[in-house]
């Protein structure tokens, strides 16, 4: 029987080694041999170095080397060093790495570099010599700061860089056209730069557990292909008024943070609070408004709201126009009195129309209670949930599903 030593450097064509999942600690030195090779899978073994004899140099047609989930601490210069730029896909996550070599700069076809949960502490500041790089995901390490250079990365395609240290973007991000995805939630960031607005074709923006309190106007204006945008857990005590011209938008998450009905954007206080005023008083609808004390039945019980508006009344107001489908404001510091005042003056009217506008809006988790009687009861929670669609109706005509809910924990002196 042949040794693996022997074996390798006879299969001198082979182009494809599978050896990943195994308790490997070293490769036969005559694999260098094997200069035919264009994928190695090493991944999920007992490597404690990057155990190739004598470096990528002696792989010039390597495209696809997974090195993740071992024990690789630091890599030396040496490993990198090569003249070949045939490898796109380098695999490093999991494995505990601490540092990364300058020689990594020199694989200028890289496509792909994944590097997430080490030990990294800062990213190579030339790294946008990467300049084919289409996904580079760096989440779950120490990272403080994201190198300017990024910019240069005009191929890069997806950023994720989620539960580190960042407390700053830089806006040389704005310089990359070809973004779509952008993670960087669970992070340290206070402000968002406006170049965030060149991004054309980004279409996932995560922010949320960080430390934005503020938000420009102009951050998110003219990203017409943004799906997805989460700014929840944050400070954030207004929304920008350009998110609703968001015209791709389906998920708008701002939960957990001290917003309130005044807080948000003049098309969702049209909504809300345009009509004040206005209702006529001959007629009166109803909600249901279900009281949930602690481990006790759900009952229901009806209270009176104001009536639903006149035709003429909605002419006067007119449509409100906004493409969004989705949105949560969850723990907002909305009392019980504030949410059905909400869900009165958005009506109960199920009128079709053309366009499909918000379908989907939450404030769950709200604070309920107008006083701190209400709050030495018990801990209280409101939700005020509504499905809007087809812009060009009025508000109130535009309503398919409207539903508030108080729910209550009190004594058993006062159920």
């Amino acid at each position: 029987r042949l040794s693996v030593q022997h074996a390798a450097g006879h299969m001198w064509h082979l182009k494809w080694i599978n050896l990943q999942a195994n308790k490997l600690s070293v490769l036969p030195e005559t694999l260098s041999y094997l200069d035919s090779l264009e994928i190695l899978r090493i991944a999920e073994n007992k490597f404690t170095g990057v155990p190739l004899p004598g470096g990528l140099a002696q792989f010039p047609r390597l495209t696809k080397l997974t090195l993740h989930m071992n024990r690789i601490k630091n890599i030396p210069e040496s490993v990198f060093e090569t003249d070949s730029n045939s490898l796109k896909e380098l695999t490093l996550h999991q494995t505990g790495l601490e540092s990364l070599p300058m020689s990594l700069l020199r694989l200028t076809a890289l496509e792909v570099l994944t590097l997430q949960q080490n030990e990294l502490q800062k990213l190579p500041n030339g790294i946008g010599l990467l300049r084919n790089l289409r996904n580079l995901e760096v989440q779950f390490n120490k990272l403080k700061v994201i190198p300017e250079s990024l910019g240069s990365i005009a191929n890069l395609r997806t950023f994720i860089a989620n539960n580190n240290s960042i407390d700053m973007i830089p806006a040389t991000i704005g310089n990359v056209p070809m973004l779509h995805t952008i993670a960087l939630h669970s992070n340290r960031i206070s402000t968002l730069p406006p170049d965030l607005n060149k991004l054309q074709f980004v279409q996932c923006l995560t922010f949320h557990n960080n430390r934005l309190s503020k938000i420009d106007d102009s951050t998110f204006r003219g990203l017409r292909m943004l799906q997805k945008l989460t700014l929840a857990q944050n400070n954030l005590t207004s929304l920008p008024a350009s998110l609703m011209n968001l015209r791709s938008i389906d998920v708008l998450d701002c939960d957990d943070n001290p917003l309130d009905a005044n807080s948000l954007p003049d098309q969702m206080q049209q909504v809300f609070t345009k009509l004040n005023g206005r209702l006529p008083r001959s007629t009166t609808h109803t909600t249901e408004v279900h009281s949930i004390p602690s481990e006790k039945p759900t009952r229901t019980t009806k209270k009176s709201l104001a009536p639903a508006p006149t035709t003429e009344e909605a002419n006067a107001v007119g449509p409100v126009e906004s493409p969004l489908e989705s949105l949560q404001l969850d723990r907002a510091p909305l009392n019980e009195q504030k949410q059905v005042e909400m869900a009165s003056r958005v009506g109960m009217s199920e009128a079709e129309g053309d366009n499909k506008s918000l379908t989907g809006f939450s404030m769950e988790g709200s604070v309920a209670g107008s006083s701190m009687e209400d709050s030495s009861r018990g801990s209280s929670k409101g939700s005020f949930k509504a499905i809007l669609q087809h812009p060009n109706s009025a508000p109130w005509q535009s309503s398919r599903f409207i539903k508030s809910k108080i729910s209550k924990q009190r004594s058993d002196s006062n159920p």
